[in-house]
């Protein structure tokens, strides 16, 4: 598996595995090749591709091409001179450069991110790269992907892809997702149009923001500038998971997600995280991130499901935006004491690795979040104060014993994508189930404003039906390993509740 074959190198070649470094790379093109790189990776070597090496000149260079179309329009309306124009180029070459930097860090970070989870993610990036063959966008032996029987032994090893096989799948996801939402009219969106002032440098868009709508690549632009944020956070198998998990448009899916990223505060959250480099150390950092990963999926699957209405990431940030923060600024009186403990304990594990308590505690707070969008939802249904169904929620998953249950689904194996989505379809049981029956208690006790008299009042109404629940909880608890059958017998009395 040799690095680049070429006869006049012939006596400099060597394999991947003879390489005695811990990093490569790669200057040019082709510095390895593909075969190379994996042998490399498999050696516990850190490498990623070419293409991703040297992304930052291709960058550098749609930016320089995009601007120029755009300033050439403006002189030929006669309002810049060519001498302005040249000006203003050589004004904008450091902010172009942090532009393309950051988009080349996160695309170079993201791949990090996959990297540590590969084992785990293995069948993830096998579905996906079975989806790119069947839609003819990838020839897997030519990238030098694993086959089908290649990725089963892997499975079987608890072995991933490496980083440079990864980075071939984050490449080609992005060309997907780009070429999507240019087919599905991602300039036509006035919630995205706006994309455009943040890939162009601020001086732009300060004086040229008008001429910007015409701009004759606008989709194109929007489109690779949108693919790179969500590529860099997400990774490579995120969109095509919403996609099939849903049936949802490429456009739908980046609607969802842009609204949950908002809904939850999570760009200042990222923000404080990356300010942390070099205090806390990298593997704490990614599993922040990762943490973060998990609720915008969560988020983004769930607004999917739960929209019924056209998509618009304004509408989904009105809707939800709020309650979420009157969530968030009410923590403690939402949550029962046993809840608080638990978040404490998660917010001082955090503040124990060089956390700042400030950023740990909204760290700790995020799973209680995510269940704010169906709080919100029974909020809306019962014209509820969000304060009041939040705190019925909370009180019912605590005497059902539904934050255990929970916990369990999390525990369960999941080796291949039919067991994910087998387990992510479990949790999903609970949640509705404990929303639904959220909003049959305070429909049920309308006129009762305390919420133990709420509680009480539904209790004594189904004191068979809690009793017969507390019994099969009493027996599957007793149990020493919680199976998935077991799982689903205890969602079947959760739903027997309602």
């Amino acid at each position: 598996m040799p690095m680049r074959a070429t006869s006049a190198n012939n006596g400099l070649r060597v394999n991947g595995k003879e390489l005695r470094c811990k990093i490569v790379g790669e200057g040019g093109n082709l510095g390895l090749t593909q075969l190379g790189r994996i042998e490399f990776a498999q050696k516990g070597g850190l490498i990623s591709t070419d293409a991703i090496d040297n992304s930052a000149g291709v960058d550098s260079s749609d930016h320089e091409v995009n601007i120029k179309i755009l300033l050439n329009r403006v002189v030929e309306n006669g309002d810049l001179t060519e001498k302005q124009r040249n000006s203003l180029l050589a004004e904008m070459t450091d902010e172009v450069g942090k532009l393309v930097l950051r988009h080349n860090r996160g695309q170079s970070h993201v791949l990090s991110l996959a990297n540590a989870q590969a084992p785990e993610r293995l069948a993830d990036h096998w579905r996906l790269i079975q989806s790119l063959v069947r839609e003819g966008r990838l020839n897997r032996e030519i990238e030098y992907l694993p086959s089908d029987a290649q990725i089963k032994k892997r499975l079987n090893k608890a072995q991933g892809l490496t980083r440079p096989e990864i980075s071939v799948l984050l490449a080609y996801s992005k060309i997907k997702l780009s070429e999507q939402l240019v087919e599905d009219g991602i300039g036509e969106d006035s919630d995205l149009t706006t994309q455009i002032n943040e890939y162009f440098p601020t001086q732009l868009t300060k004086h040229f923001g008008g001429q910007m709508a015409s701009h004759p690549l606008i989709q194109e632009i929007i489109a690779g500038h949108v693919t790179n944020n969500l590529g860099n956070r997400m990774g490579p198998t995120f969109t095509t998971y919403m996609q099939e998990e849903t049936g949802a448009s490429s456009l739908n899916v980046v609607r969802a997600y842009m609204a949950a990223e908002d809904i939850f505060g999570i760009p200042a959250l990222w923000d404080a995280i990356n300010g942390l480099d070099f205090t806390v150390s990298n593997a704490v950092l990614n599993s922040l991130l990762i943490r973060i990963q998990g609720l915008l999926e969560r988020a983004t699957l769930w607004l999917l499901r739960n929209t019924r209405e056209s998509l618009s990431i304004q509408r989904l940030k009105d809707t939800y935006k709020p309650g979420v923060e009157v969530i968030r600024a009410n923590m403690q009186a939402i949550l029962t004491e046993s809840s608080q403990a638990h978040l404490a304990d998660i917010t001082a594990s955090l503040v124990e690795q060089n956390i700042p308590t400030e950023v740990a505690e909204r760290l700790s707070s995020i799973n209680y979040l995510f269940y704010g969008l169906d709080i919100i939802r029974v909020a809306s249904n019962t014209e509820t104060e969000v304060l009041d169904v939040a705190q019925t929620y909370f009180a019912l998953e605590m005497d059902l014993e539904l934050h255990w249950l929970r916990y369990k689904v999390g525990e369960l194996s999941a080796d291949d994508m039919w067991q994910r989505r087998a387990k992510a379809g479990l949790g999903d049981e609970v949640d509705n189930g404990l929303r639904t029956l959220t909003q049959e208690v305070i429909q049920s006790s309308a006129d009762i404003k305390k919420l133990e008299q709420r509680l009480t009042h539904w209790r004594d109404s189904n004191s068979d039906s809690i009793k017969h629940y507390r019994a099969a909880f009493s027996e599957i608890k007793a149990e020493s390993e919680l199976t998935l059958a077991m799982v689903t017998v205890a969602i079947r009395e959760l739903r027997n509740l309602i």
